[in-house]
């Protein structure tokens, strides 16, 4: 049986279209060809037969697990990605991983592609929460493959926060800043776990942090800014409510070598006294006070880094600014407040 069954009902078309100009040609007229091939090119068919043939010769060769096979079916799965496919696409990209893993293990570099890809698909066919959780778990994978010393642990870093954002953003239009904050502080704490553990590594240079650094302080000025909605005080963050913060230390492993390890600690948000009330001042200072540490860490940045460019440090000096700029906003509305 061809492997075209596997992917869906288009690429079953093709084949079976192919299969048909091959075998017929001559006995079905051309409105038949055109109703059979829908609106695909015979050259993607072609393309498409092409790569299909060559999966169920290695699976001939080496059985349907074979090595090769992950990368056969990446191909395939590429092509389909670039001619808008994207249903078939996704269930390719799937088979491709799925291989991947049996390969190379479930925390293995390898799967990396495939995985990345399969989200590409499933985010064109808007299938969110199944893009969400790839996100997270193509994060997790590279935090177990690449130490925090390494550039691609940073940029894994920066494709799941930025999705991280992207996800939050698009919530906010519909269900509210109430409903989408506790991921907000999710993300803050997400920001400093990644932050300290790369600058405990103390290999990569400092400027590689810039976009995480930037992302922490935008992340902790939504928080604050949100702090300040009196209908917040009222009713969102009442008695029992906290923000979250990550604390981080080190430990030896089983081979005696220091290990960095971060937990997320809940900080409550209301105090007890007369009588039980928000204290924003709390809240608010606690963020305020990280926005300051990542200003310092952008000023570090710019003052000692000799690499920067002179529109590079321009750059981060206007970051800089405009972060001071809108933590100071903050902090007078406090003052008229309290």
């Amino acid at each position: 049986m061809s492997n075209a069954v596997l992917f869906g009902s288009w690429l079953t078309l093709c084949v079976l279209a192919s299969s048909s100009l091959a075998n017929t040609a001559g006995a079905v007229d051309d409105g038949t060809v055109r109703q059979d091939l829908v609106d695909t090119s015979i050259e993607l068919q072609m393309r498409v037969q092409g790569q299909l043939q060559a999966i169920d010769e290695l699976i001939l060769e080496r059985g349907p697990y074979g090595q090769g096979l992950d990368e056969l079916y990446g191909g395939l799965g590429l092509l389909l990605l670039e001619n808008e496919k994207y249903a078939d696409a996704a269930q390719v990209f799937r088979q491709a991983w799925h291989l991947s893993r049996i390969h190379s293990g479930l925390y293995s570099e390898q799967q990396l592609t495939h995985l990345n890809n399969l989200i590409h698909a499933l985010a064109e066919l808007e299938s969110w929460e199944e893009v969400h959780d790839l996100h997270q778990l193509g994060f997790l994978i590279s935090s177990k493959v690449y130490p925090p010393q390494d550039i691609r642990y940073v940029i894994a870093a920066e494709f799941y926060s930025s999705w991280q954002w992207k996800a939050i953003n698009g919530r906010l239009g519909s269900v509210g800043m109430s409903e989408v904050f506790p991921s907000v502080q999710e993300l803050s704490t997400f920001y400093s776990e990644v932050i300290d553990k790369v600058e405990h590594a103390g290999v990569l240079p400092s400027e590689g942090l810039v976009n995480l650094v930037l992302g922490k302080a935008q992340t902790d000025i939504t928080l604050a800014r949100a702090l300040l909605n009196p209908r917040w005080i009222s009713s969102d963050l009442g008695p029992g409510s906290y923000i979250t913060e990550a604390q981080c230390y080190d430990s030896e492993n089983a081979e005696g070598e220091s290990v960095r390890h971060c937990r997320r600690v809940k900080l409550a948000s209301f105090v007890r006294g007369d009588g039980s009330f928000f204290s924003s001042s709390f809240a608010v200072g606690r963020y305020l006070n990280q926005v300051e540490e990542s200003i310092q860490r952008l000023e570090v940045i710019s003052d000692e880094n000799r690499q920067l460019s002179i529109g590079e440090k321009e750059w981060i000096d206007q970051l800089i600014l405009a972060l001071k700029e809108e933590s100071g906003a903050i902090v007078r509305v406090i003052r008229g407040v309290n």
